[in-house]
């Protein structure tokens, strides 16, 4: 077995599945949303104050690196996974905050289909995360594995999606917003997608 300097207790790896477990709790919330005939209210409240306690996590991460003068991973592996975690955390926010903003009542069955994808993206991490920090390759690569098979299948319905919104030639206004909200969703895929390449390449500098 390969020795590993790794820490099982780390207060890092805590704060990467707090991170990654805030994500899952955005993902699910706009996913048992979504599948409603019509969209809460309060969906955008409560997923930006999801949003607000991840950039919390990614602050504490921050100052804990300026204050430590030693690290269980490379600085720079630390750094790049929090803000990748915030990124996928941003970009569902950005979706729901279109939603709010262009008074989207309703998702599509497109939205739909993007959203739970993602979801699933984000489940696939919380348990790579996890493995990561008992360093276990097998559970990490079949996790990660799982992402890249979902973000590909985002892009196929992202395009398919697009595809359809442009055929029926929309009105301006609705073109605009609908674009908007699955340009996010598809970005949250993407950032999914690079989190897990992250997670791979600690795994590969530590087993």
């Amino acid at each position: 077995m390969a020795f590993s300097l790794i820490p099982k207790n780390d207060k890092y790896f805590e704060e990467f599945a707090t991170a990654i477990k805030l994500v899952r709790e955005m993902t699910s919330l706009l996913n048992g949303a979504i599948a409603d005939e019509k969209l809460p209210s309060d969906l955008w409240r409560k997923i930006k104050a999801l949003e607000v306690k991840a950039d919390e996590v990614v602050r504490s991460v921050h100052t804990r690196l300026d204050e430590s003068f030693v690290t269980p991973i490379e600085r720079e592996d630390i750094h790049l996974l929090i803000v990748s975690i915030d990124d996928v955390a941003d970009t569902v926010a950005a979706a729901v905050s279109r939603v709010d903003v262009y008074g989207i009542e309703s998702a599509t069955d497109d939205m739909r289909a993007i959203v739970r994808a993602v979801d699933e993206m984000v489940a696939q991490l919380e348990i790579a995360i996890s493995a990561l920090r008992t360093l276990k390759p097998a559970v990490v690569r079949e996790a990660t594995g799982k992402v890249d098979v979902l973000e590909e299948k985002v892009d196929d319905i992202f395009r398919d999606t697009l595809r359809r919104l442009f055929a029926r030639h929309p009105e301006a206004f609705d073109l605009v917003r609908w674009k908007d909200v699955y340009d996010n969703l598809e970005a949250a895929a993407d950032h999914a997608r690079h989190v897990a390449r992250v997670v791979n390449h600690i795994l590969v500098r530590h087993s």
